[in-house]
């Protein structure tokens, strides 16, 4: 079993509001994670603690520079199996992950 993260980051946001279903006219597509990680990790990869989240080995930008991934923005999990993938969409809230479909 193969998974990898995209990280859709919301093109107008507040910061604040849920993201109830991942429409992807709403979000930029900017960066993959490929790798053993959970949505934790993912998160964390994502942000600007010690230094710019771009610069970590384990992110493949797909834009030159962006901000940290945050509230309303979307990761989506993707794992392949040998015969199909599954992918799941996964809105960061203020505290956690919640599972949403796609629109």
């Amino acid at each position: 079993m193969d998974v990898n993260y995209c990280i859709y980051h919301k093109i107008n946001t507040d910061f604040w509001s849920d993201t109830k279903e991942f429409v992807r006219d709403e979000f930029e597509f900017v960066a993959t994670l490929y790798g053993d990680f959970t949505l934790d990790d993912a998160y964390r990869l994502t942000n600007s603690i010690d230094g710019y989240w771009g610069d970590n080995k384990e992110c493949h930008m797909m834009k030159e520079r962006c901000r940290s991934t945050s509230v309303g923005d979307v990761i989506m999990k993707v794992v392949r199996f040998s015969r199909e993938d599954g992918r799941e969409y996964h809105a960061v809230d203020r505290c956690g992950f919640s599972l949403i479909p796609e629109k």
